[in-house]
């Protein structure tokens, strides 16, 4: 169910992503077994086709009926039924029905028969209808077009490539570029924002730190960063993952609406109700900074609020759709 990333991640290496699946299923599932039918779905997402040779042995025969397709949660089925789903349906949405009506395991066999029908016929083949109310599915763009960023040369091998495996290359990561720039529209609005586990730092530079987001509940796993300048107010500084092959282009690896990013703010700044805009030349206790770290906190509230930093807290509040 949960074996693509390791494809994705090494779009440049059939032999590592082998590797990769038959290990992330020696996690849970790993038997014997289990390792075979994780290495054959490898091929079969590698290549996008569910007819290869390496898979000829352990698929049932085309003419098997849909109604003696086998639905339970068995190693063998599930990839069977998959498979057939996959070999027998002219769409995306044709392989996903005929896969999970089978009842029985169908949360199962629907991820692995996705995932082949993924590779075969591409995001662009899934129906708006489907993809508008799928949960984080921006998110998942974005962790997707990052893993296959992954799978890249990296920037000592990418140096070695000739002139026009290097043209190659860059045209496939221009046109992921361009797929999430008309593809990847921001994460709705959540009812809910919340910032936990905050960290902060003081320097001559002012006042930088680090916060947990979560979003109608659910956490971010990255950190965010954000920062205080002359202004008072606090910055959020949205992470993001750099190509690994030395071209110059990156993937955020979160955006936020914008009354997401305002509801942030808002909390930042009630855990912060002190801090002033400074004037870049009079520090706290009449110390002058070049730089500007002036009238931030009054030094007899520095022990009050590192205080505050030591104690579990968390603040949230909701957000108007």
């Amino acid at each position: 169910m949960r074996l693509a990333p390791s494809v994705i991640s090494n779009s440049c290496n059939l032999n590592l992503a082998v590797e990769e699946a038959v290990l992330q299923s020696k996690i849970t599932h790993a038997s014997k077994e289990c390792c075979l039918y994780a290495g054959l779905l490898a091929r079969v997402l590698y290549e996008g086709d569910p007819f290869i040779k390496e898979v000829e042995d352990y698929v049932l025969p085309d003419s098997t009926a849909w109604s003696e397709l086998p639905s339970s949660g068995y190693v063998k089925d599930t990839f069977q039924t998959a498979m057939w789903a996959a070999r027998n349906s002219e769409s995306f949405e044709e392989c996903l029905l005929l896969a999970v009506n089978r009842r029985g395991d169908a949360d199962t066999i629907g991820a692995v028969a996705g995932q082949i029908a993924g590779a075969m016929y591409g995001y662009q083949s899934i129906s708006q209808r489907w993809r508008t109310v799928l949960v984080w599915r921006d998110q998942m763009i974005y962790l997707a077009t990052c893993l296959y960023d992954l799978g890249a040369p990296e920037a000592e091998f990418y140096q070695r490539l000739g002139k026009s495996q290097k043209q190659a290359w860059d045209e496939k990561s221009s046109k992921l570029r361009e797929f999430l720039k008309e593809n990847v529209a921001l994460y709705p609005t959540p009812k809910e924002v919340g910032i936990s586990k905050i960290k902060v730092a003081w320097s001559e530079s002012g006042i930088s730190g680090t916060f947990l987001l979560a979003l109608d509940q659910i956490v971010l796993i990255e950190p965010m960063r954000f920062s205080i300048g002359q202004s008072g107010q606090p910055d959020i500084h949205l992470p993001m993952l750099q190509s690994p092959h030395g071209v110059p282009y990156s993937y955020a690896a979160i955006e936020l609406t914008k009354e997401t990013t305002k509801a942030t703010l808002k909390l930042l700044a009630s855990f912060f109700p002190k801090i002033k805009p400074c004037n870049a030349i009079d520090g706290p206790e009449g110390i002058r900074y070049s730089d500007g770290l002036s009238k931030r906190v009054d030094p007899a509230e520095y022990a009050e609020l590192f205080m505050k930093l030591k104690r579990p807290h968390e603040l949230t509040t909701k957000v108007p759709y």
